[in-house]
């Protein structure tokens, strides 16, 4: 059993240096089959990062939305002391 959150993405880094692709597409496909997000990028090259920050925005509007909706329930509410997205 695994506890996979919607939010969750994998994200391989130093494609750059990468000496063993097999590991590489091992890990894509692990994550493919968890239905998870798979990215390569290199903090060197820059290589990959845009397409990951994009899908991070997303994920974060699509909480933020779904806080704002839950909010707006008639007796929803965040308990007291419970940190918001805002």
């Amino acid at each position: 059993s695994s506890d996979v959150c919607s939010s969750d993405l994998v994200a391989a880094n130093k494609m750059d240096a990468v000496d063993d692709p097999s590991r590489v597409q091992r890990l894509r496909e692990r994550a493919l089959a968890l239905g998870l997000p798979f990215f390569t990028i290199s903090g060197v090259t820059g290589a990959g990062i845009p397409d990951l920050l994009e899908d991070a925005w997303r994920h974060l509007a699509a909480a933020r939305v779904a806080e704002s909706a839950a909010l707006s329930l008639p007796g929803a509410g965040a308990p007291e002391g419970t940190p918001s997205l805002r």
